[in-house]
């Protein structure tokens, strides 16, 4: 069995990273001290028999924490390897001295070296027991320089002044300070490990957080888009209903555009716009005829039409294309307020489309861009606009028709009270005439018996 395998199986179970390291530590320090300790035992019985207890004790002490720790005891078993230290090495030491005599410098350090223990033992987190072991330890050298010596006896120690023991303490001194340095460093060692795996952990994790939060900034930018998305359908539709509803309702038909534009205006927060539907002339020659306008300056359409193929308004309706400008031509139109006049900076204009036939085109200028879902709305707002033109045309047809079809059955009703008239005068013609011919008739057979008669009469003679 190994001597690794020897300390780890004193230890409890069920300890956090930290204890544990706790644990091990003060198995270590008690098993070297331990070591020390018996060799100094062996050597006193040598060399100051009567003494042999004090080792005997320290050793005890330094060996407990290795039963202590079985049972979780990690504090006491700490204490004890101070107050072994301490008692041992302050009673060995004063036992030694003689009345009056000066330090025994070689036990001095080495109790000086024992002091140092309880730094390594102690955290500053673990504030009363590193308090408690250091008072343990100033308490030692309090007693050791003040306390006067024991030896009454004419027992020569210079073994252990300038003897081999000297030597044997002071080289146990710093066998003690190298291995606590030697300890310090490994603790160091770990510690800066740990910080390392530590920093990384954090990075990693920073680094995971980061990952996550560009994820979750993706995620609301998403959400974002999406709501945004959403108000901006939500806001089409609601403009669409109260466009279809103005368009379904509005009883006067010449002033429905300017009504339409005025929604328009406010709605988009353009700064003003025109409409203009597709006329026909007799001879099927088709322009633009200016039906509605908001805030215009009418002086530019003064007599309100516009040719196919004239200007802006005139090429969209032979293209059939959305026009939007950001970059407006000098004097194309001005935005007209109280403060004056000034160019607007975007322009659209858009045809209405009917069965793929341009029936209007709207036209709207603003100083701010024209966001595209705007420019959506009007487009799908076109196509409840050119069905209204469209409907209302037909009707128009239709109500001419039905004018003109009732005319034609006024004239015809007319054609067929004057024929009746005729047809009665025909028929008392013809009765009249019929009569003539019987009375006629009649009157030839008279004429003809007559001259029969006649006859007979004349051959009779």
């Amino acid at each position: 069995m190994s001597l690794k395998s020897i300390l780890l199986s004193t230890l409890p179970k069920g300890l956090s990273e930290e204890e544990e390291f706790n644990y091990q530590l003060t198995n270590i320090i008690s098993f070297f001290l331990t070591i020390v300790g018996l060799a100094f035992t062996l050597i006193s019985a040598f060399v100051f028999p009567t003494g042999i207890i004090y080792p005997i004790i320290g050793t005890t002490f330094f060996a407990s924490p290795l039963l202590l720790n079985k049972f979780k005891q990690i504090d006491i078993s700490r204490l004890a390897l101070i107050i072994g230290s301490v008692i041992a090495l302050s009673l060995y030491h004063t036992a030694l001295r003689k009345p009056g005599d000066e330090l025994i410098v070689g036990l001095a350090l080495l109790q000086l070296s024992f002091a140092l223990v309880g730094f390594l033992l102690f955290t500053k987190k673990e504030k009363s027991l590193f308090a408690a072991a250091n008072l343990i330890a100033l308490g030692g050298f309090f007693y050791l320089v003040t306390a006067s010596g024991k030896n009454i006896n004419d027992m020569d120690i210079s073994v252990f002044t300038t003897g081999f023991m000297h030597y044997i303490a002071v080289f146990a001194a710093l066998i003690i300070a190298f291995f606590i340095m030697l300890t310090f460093r490994y603790i160091n060692t770990q510690n800066q490990n740990k910080t390392l795996v530590l920093m990384k952990d954090v990075q990693k994790q920073q680094e995971e957080m980061s990952v996550k939060n560009d994820e979750l900034n993706k995620y609301i930018g998403e959400i974002e888009i999406k709501q945004e998305e959403d108000k901006q359908r939500q806001w089409i539709a609601e403009g669409q209903s109260k466009v279809d509803h103005l368009l379904r309702t509005e009883e006067d038909k010449d002033a429905v555009f300017d009504k339409l534009l005025s929604f328009l205006v406010k709605y988009m927060g353009v700064n003003q716009g025109a409409v203009f539907l597709v006329e026909n002339q007799e001879n099927n020659d088709e322009y633009l005829k200016m039906a509605g306008c908001y805030a215009y300056d009418r002086k530019k359409y003064l007599d309100k039409r516009i040719n196919i193929g004239e200007g802006l308004i005139g090429q969209c309706f032979l293209e059939k294309e959305r026009i939007f400008l950001t970059e407006i031509p000098e004097n194309y139109v001005n935005i007209t307020s109280g403060l004056g006049s000034a160019n607007p900076t975007n322009l659209i204009i858009i045809p209405f489309l009917y069965n793929e036939e341009v029936v209007a085109v709207i036209e709207l200028a603003s100083f701010d861009i024209i966001p595209e879902h705007q420019i959506t709305f009007l487009e799908n707002m076109g196509q409840s606009v050119a069905a209204f033109v469209m409907n209302h045309r037909v009707n128009i047809r239709t109500q001419k028709l039905l004018e003109e079809s009732q005319m034609n059955a006024e004239m015809l009703r007319a054609q067929e009270e004057e024929m009746r008239q005729n047809m009665e005068e025909l028929t008392a013609t013809q009765e009249e005439a019929e009569r003539r011919t019987l009375a006629f008739q009649k009157e030839l057979a008279a004429k003809n018996e007559e001259i029969e008669n006649l006859k007979l009469r004349l051959q009779q003679v």
